[in-house]
């Protein structure tokens, strides 16, 4: 289709194959998302297709590919890369077994066919061309048998959470399924060949997609608004992402490039909603997911919005990943106590707190950042442990929190306290809850109880692990139950105890405690908790040298003082 008119719109059915082979040429756009499929992707897809030629299932349908084009004689890839870039490596592999046992003109064929392609008075060329993080490997790829020896070597040089490296395995896991394929009905090289006949011809004609060709990206974002609304697996970013390049302007696409290539390499590795998700909140409040691009075609509605919109993705992805790495650069323009309580929320795992951090990241000093995250996690703790709040109460006032950073509306601590004020658990509900409150994650049951040995006891308190890191508590300390999880399945010792008693106050945070890896212990029933805790440096632990012995009681007495101590710990 070559028609001047970019604004057609045409749908047909296709075998993949013979999609592949009459479209000729197709591209990934250089802001697309990298190869993104893992190996368990790739294997369902050949087990989904293989099953369905051996049911003889002569329409077997793996969805729709949507491209614009041609331009240059090549067709842009807009949905639909990770299943006609996995394809194409089904017939890479194909080739590799037929060209490595001597069926040279078949393997030449399935190449000149599937592969690889030329037009006249130039070079040979993929047929497929990945973005730039992806185009050199996958050229490479395409073009050589590499064994299992080369392409152990290139995955040891491949940093492991890149794209490439997804790729390497792709290429590794078809040829592994091939070979599997071919040899699964006995040794003769004349049925194996038979097999993969087969299957090359099942992928040509018989696997079906439907082929949506546009005429420009201009009327492209469109076609996934509808494919979006039907459930298939785009994600709203993809949507904003063709909506940018629908609505800017010739002499902005080459910035659009280099700003979204930046912005999709940062979040490669991220959930791409998430991040618009937080984006949106972080200026504008709160914003379900469903409702995100409608909101934000509403806000930046014209070639000046979208440039706006694309330049705030870009710092905002930047600063996005500070989020969850207290080691990013960022926090060395905070200082190291931003950074750690940056590790601890972490720790906690709220999401809801991401927006408001994201919105002060561009506007706080240092001093309100770490008044913020103090009393972030203050919040937090809080939340977690009374068992009665829910979570869309906390959600929608850090959703107006984050709206208000990011106007200049909050700018001291005390208009900050009040802010959150309003979910502010009492003292009275936290103590309580906190009485029954246990824990089974280790670095929460060590940042709690690390946090409350500071309140414990301050004229006796060691002053050892007073300023420790939490990084370095957490390399030098172990947690201990006093009471041993393994009395539960151990009939002697839990005569001793109500069985069900037991079983439910096992993981209180009063029957666990912190203890240097450098102190011998044992859980031991002979050996007294005088021998066991007296040379600990934590004073929660020290104090367990003042029993003689240890039951459902002294959990429940350690209980409370754990609960009287956080509500002086976790304190607005």
């Amino acid at each position: 289709m070559n028609s001047p008119d970019n604004s057609y719109l045409d749908a047909n059915t296709f075998g993949i194959g013979q999609l592949i082979r009459q479209r000729r040429m197709f591209e990934v756009p250089r802001h697309q998302r990298n190869f993104a499929w893992e190996d368990i992707n790739v294997e369902t897809l050949f087990v989904d297709i293989t099953y369905a030629l051996e049911r003889n299932d002569i329409n077997y349908f793996i969805g729709t590919i949507v491209l614009i084009g041609p331009e240059n004689k090549s067709w842009k890839i807009l949905d639909g890369q990770q299943r006609i870039a996995t394809v194409t490596l089904f017939f890479t592999a194909i080739r590799n077994w037929l060209s490595i046992n001597n069926f040279s003109a078949d393997a030449n064929q399935i190449d000149s066919e599937f592969i690889n392609t030329r037009i006249l008075g130039s070079k040979i060329k993929p047929r497929l061309s990945l973005n730039l993080v992806n185009k050199e490997l996958f050229d490479r790829l395409v073009n050589h048998n590499f064994s299992n020896e080369q392409l152990d070597g290139l995955l040891s040089d491949t940093p492991r959470n890149s794209s490439n490296y997804l790729l390497l395995k792709a290429y590794k896991k078809c040829n592994e399924l091939i070979v599997e394929y071919a040899n699964s009905d006995g040794n003769n090289i004349q049925t194996k060949s038979s097999k993969l006949f087969q299957l090359a011809e099942y992928l040509e004609s018989d696997v079906k997609v439907v082929a949506v060709e546009v005429g420009s990206e201009a009327n492209a974002f469109t076609i996934f608004e509808s494919l979006n609304a039907r459930g298939n697996d785009l994600s709203i970013l993809d949507l904003v992402k063709n909506y940018i390049y629908g609505n800017c302007s010739s002499e902005d696409q080459q910035l659009i490039n280099t700003l979204w290539t930046q912005i999709a390499s940062r979040i490669e590795e991220k959930n791409a909603d998430d991040f618009l998700k937080v984006f949106w909140t972080s200026r504008f409040g709160r914003g379900y997911k469903s409702q995100l691009y409608k909101l934000i075609k509403e806000q930046y509605s014209d070639k000046k919005g979208v440039l706006e919109l694309i330049n705030q993705l870009n710092t905002a992805s930047y600063n996005y990943l500070a989020l969850d790495d207290p080691a990013h650069e960022i926090w060395e323009e905070f200082n190291n106590n931003c950074a750690e309580k940056v590790e601890i929320i972490n720790i906690l795992r709220s999401s809801q707190v991401k927006a408001p951090i994201l919105s002060a990241i561009s506007s706080f000093d240092v001093r309100m950042m770490e008044t913020l995250l103090d009393k972030l996690i203050t919040i937090v703790i809080r939340y977690q442990i009374v068992g009665k709040r829910r979570t869309g109460a906390i959600e929608l006032n850090l959703s107006r929190l984050a709206s208000s950073i990011y106007k200049g509306v909050i700018n001291d601590e005390n208009t900050l306290v009040q802010h959150l004020s309003a979910i502010y658990p009492s003292d009275e509900e936290f103590e309580r809850d906190f009485l029954k409150y246990k824990e089974t994650k280790r670095s929460r049951v060590l940042y709690i109880l690390s946090e409350l040995d500071k309140k414990y006891e301050p004229d006796y308190i060691f002053e050892s692990f007073q300023d420790t890191p939490f990084s370095e508590l957490s390399r030098n300390v172990i947690i201990e139950h006093i009471i041993p999880k393994e009395f539960l399945n151990n009939s002697s010792t839990t005569e001793s105890f109500d069985k069900y008693e037991l079983q439910e106050k096992i993981d209180y945070l009063g029957n666990q405690c912190l203890l240097e890896k450098k102190i011998n212990t044992s859980n031991d029933e002979d050996r007294s908790l005088q021998i066991r805790y007296g040379d600990s440096h934590f004073s929660l632990t020290n104090y367990l040298a003042n029993f003689n012995k240890w039951g459902l009681l002294e959990i429940d007495k350690r209980q409370k003082i754990l609960a009287n101590l956080a509500v002086k710990t976790w304190k607005m």
